[in-house]
């Protein structure tokens, strides 16, 4: 589990705003924005991507779509621009059954879900069931991360 962060929302939105989905050129670089290497966890979740590319259609017997290329290479960029965020910790992967791909954090009564939709378009979704609190929204290519860096970091 994460621990409880300390840290204000502005301040999280300070630290993560110029992040965007490409900014790390390869799973072994340091982040060219902010100098913070890449987390340890990064390979682990570029092997499971390239597993998920490697589904075949029809992977879930319920008629589920083979995972698309340009989609996976998306989320794959926006899951090496999150690795340079210091405190964000290893999602959980899915394939989806339309050709996506969907990140999870679960901690406690809090749960954030980032799924790529498009090569340059992903929606999202944060849950705090103590506070009844539920949030959605989009992010797309270009945009800063902020958005999503602050969820993740609150799960």
């Amino acid at each position: 589990m994460t621990p409880q962060m300390t840290m204000s929302e502005e301040d999280l939105m300070e630290r993560s705003e110029s992040i965007d989905y490409y900014s790390c050129p390869a799973p072994d670089c340091i982040c060219s924005r902010t100098g913070i290497p890449p987390c340890e966890w990064l390979q682990e979740v570029s092997e499971q991507i390239q597993a998920i590319a490697d589904l075949p259609d029809n992977w879930d017997s319920y008629g589920a779509s083979r995972a698309n290329a340009q989609i996976l290479k998306s989320a794959h960029g926006l899951i090496r621009a999150l690795s340079c965020v210091e405190g964000v910790s290893k999602p959980h992967i899915n394939p989806t059954p339309d050709g996506g791909i969907q990140f999870e954090w679960e901690s406690r009564s809090k749960y954030f879900e980032v799924e790529v939709v498009a090569e340059r378009a992903a929606r999202f979704l944060f849950r705090d069931d103590d506070l009844g609190i539920e949030e959605e929204g989009n992010v797309f290519v270009g945009e800063s991360l902020a958005t999503i860096a602050v969820y993740i970091l609150r799960t």
